[in-house]
């Protein structure tokens, strides 16, 4: 399923349960957990663990973004809005350290969680969702 042209991707926003049940999916194959140390050498992995329910609802405030191929979620990127910092135990860190930032920042988006599938990797996947998330996000929030 390797493709060689982002022309054939889409770059755009999670609009249903069937693309987040994708992410979720996505997710699981390429947690620690899910692969080799030699994978996790080569090409790393994720970490946090999302609940269907808290992507949605982190969706529903900002919705993350996704590269899809033939219809299928191949990558994403997700919306961490700063109402869920005390959701995720891995992430209170980060934003402690962005609440202690002078001038403090009002209102923001971090770019949280992001995975692309082994067969779409190194065929600047990554970039272009960098560049959809900064069109969608940035009229609304600081990225």
């Amino acid at each position: 399923m390797a493709i060689d042209a982002l022309t054939e991707i889409e770059f755009t926003r999670c609009n249903t349960d069937s693309e987040l049940l994708q992410i979720l999916d996505l997710q699981r194959r390429n947690l620690a957990v899910s692969l080799s140390e030699d994978e996790k050498l080569k090409e790393g992995f994720v970490t946090v663990v999302h609940s269907f329910e808290i992507l949605k609802e982190m969706n529903e405030t900002c919705a993350h973004i996704i590269a899809k191929y033939h219809g299928k979620v191949i990558a994403y990127a997700l919306c961490m809005h700063p109402k869920f910092a005390d959701r995720i135990e891995v992430l209170k860190p980060m934003f402690a350290e962005m609440e202690n930032l002078e001038p403090k920042i009002e209102n923001y988006m971090a770019m949280g969680q992001i995975c692309v599938d082994k067969a779409h990797r190194k065929k600047g996947v990554f970039r272009e969702l960098y560049k959809t998330m900064k069109r969608y996000v940035i009229p609304n929030f600081l990225l």
